[in-house]
């Protein structure tokens, strides 16, 4: 959390998100409390549209995406400040939340036995065809690489049962 990153961040969101901060009502020591945060950038209609694109639903689970993996409260304090607020929109943070919403969305949309579960091949398929996966996105050839050892070592199949579960 030092300065030159602070001042890496540039664009329309970074400019939102640093609005966002400047406008929010912090403590003595200029922090905000992290669930009070979230509650702030939620509440927000600016905020929900920060990343573009014109889908506020996208872009709200993106932010839910985000609140879940605690990509603000980095010093695990309870403490938010500058620094780890405009980690909104750092570009992994965000690319990051990018395939989180996308993995949601399409194991939301797939079909699953009785047990709500997916046959491991099946699944990978499912994955591999889906033209939005964002793996390897500037090199396509790498991305299905990649793709294709993380089926190889059944990367999903943590139990062993041949089928895929999302906890």
């Amino acid at each position: 959390m030092t300065a030159p990153l602070v001042s890496q961040i540039s664009g329309a969101p970074a400019q939102k998100v640093k609005a966002l901060w400047a406008a929010a009502e912090k403590n003595r020591d200029g922090h905000i409390e992290r669930l009070k945060c979230w509650d702030m950038i939620l509440s927000d209609t600016e905020a929900a549209r920060i990343f573009g694109g014109g889908d506020e639903a996208k872009d709200r689970m993106m932010i839910a995406a985000m609140k879940a993996a605690r990509v603000l409260g980095i010093s695990g304090d309870g403490k938010i400040q500058q620094e780890e607020f405009l980690r909104l929109c750092n570009p992994f943070v965000i690319t990051a939340s990018v395939v989180s919403v996308r993995a949601d969305v399409t194991w939301a949309a797939a079909a699953k036995d009785d047990d709500g579960e997916i046959d491991r091949v099946k699944c990978w398929d499912m994955i591999q065809a889906d033209p939005e996966c964002t793996l390897g996105r500037d090199d396509v050839f790498k991305g299905k690489a990649m793709m294709q050892a993380m089926k190889a070592a059944r990367a999903l199949d943590i139990s062993g049962d041949g089928k895929d579960r999302r906890s």
